[in-house]
């Protein structure tokens, strides 16, 4: 790990001449939010202020793909590529993805390459959405680890952080005259982290909670808040499936082909009534509320004990894209109300 500055626009005139070779995608304005676009000209891009509208799952598992095909095709190892602006929600995410697509007994090839070909620029995150609660799991909105490179503000410049050979080898290949940091440096660094922290403990003030959402979840079987939200509220439009950094669930479908067959694998839902549903028509959550509840016991109780976190970021993009209008602080917050008399 190795600490450098330079000037924030020399730091985008390499990036945008490195764009010109490579496949490189930057943070742009749409609408209301960022969204992810390949740079292929100087243009304007968002390094800092929030994360985007949609998760970066995306470039990792694609929400419908190709995975086998008769007769047999090749396997074809994926183009390098690097991610600017990704923020630490997101790449806390990539833990869980990695357990389940990359870690295990069974590895995801396609995943595999992608993951193993795509560099990682994060940078801190200034302006937290009123949505976002990474604060209320003991997380910050400023990457620690899972990147290659770290991007953090020092008012016209940048201080870069590398946390991989990879990331030393990228920076290298921009050709900046790189100036030293300094203990001040250091210092600004921190104050303005302190303060994006501040903004996120302001903006979550209503929903500080005493217990860790693990245990609060599993002392909640019974809970009435479960059909409050899931029943009455839940309208299972599965915008905090596929809008959510860690869900990886999917399903298969098969096609046939003239000579052969395709199977393909496509993003699914726990919230769907035919999520569970086995080939007997039989199905262990019957209810809206108990797949909605189940949602929950994924995220905070059951991935929580194989790998010691919440499956959960904190990056609000449930709360904000649901129809129903249900927020998931506030869900958790009456559970510990509810478990606690």
């Amino acid at each position: 790990m190795a600490y450098y500055k330079v000037k924030t626009e020399a730091w985008l005139d390499a990036i945008f001449l490195q764009a010109q070779e490579k496949a490189i995608y930057g943070l742009k304005r749409s609408g209301q939010g960022l969204v992810y676009q390949r740079l292929r000209e100087k243009t304007d891009v968002v390094l800092f202020e929030t994360r985007p509208t949609e998760p970066i799952k995306l470039f990792f598992y694609f929400p419908s793909e190709l995975t086998a095909a008769l007769p047999e095709k090749p396997f074809q190892e994926e183009e390098k590529r690097v991610l600017l602006g990704v923020k630490a929600c997101d790449l806390e995410a990539l833990k869980t993805a990695d357990f389940v697509y990359r870690l295990g007994d069974a590895v995801e090839p396609r995943y595999y390459s992608r993951r193993n070909n795509t560099l990682l620029i994060g940078s801190d995150c200034t302006r937290p959405n009123p949505t976002c609660f990474c604060n209320l799991h003991g997380r910050y909105c400023y990457p620690q680890e899972y990147f290659d490179i770290n991007l953090s503000p020092l008012n016209k410049e940048v201080m870069i952080e590398t946390g991989t050979p990879r990331g030393e080898e990228f920076l290298a290949e921009l050709n900046l005259n790189l100036a030293e940091v300094t203990e001040t440096d250091l210092n600004l660094r921190d104050k303005n982290r302190r303060g994006y922290l501040e903004k996120l403990k302001t903006i979550n003030a209503s929903f500080e909670h005493q217990k860790p959402y693990s245990e609060i979840v599993r002392k909640s079987g019974d809970a009435a808040a479960w059909k409050k939200y899931g029943q009455e509220m839940c309208v299972q439009c599965h915008a905090c499936n596929l809008g959510c950094p860690t869900c990886y669930c999917f399903s298969f479908s098969d096609l046939p082909e003239k000579s052969g067959m395709k199977r393909y694998k496509s993003w699914d839902s726990c919230l769907a009534g035919s999520f569970a549903r086995m080939a007997s028509g039989a199905t262990p959550r019957h209810s809206r509320w108990e797949r909605f509840r189940y949602h929950y016991y994924h995220k905070f109780d059951y991935l929580n004990t194989i790998l010691g976190f919440d499956a959960c970021t904190g990056c609000g993009r449930c709360i904000e894209g649901c129809l129903g209008r249900i927020d998931k602080r506030q869900v958790l917050s009456d559970l510990e109300k509810e478990i606690n008399g």
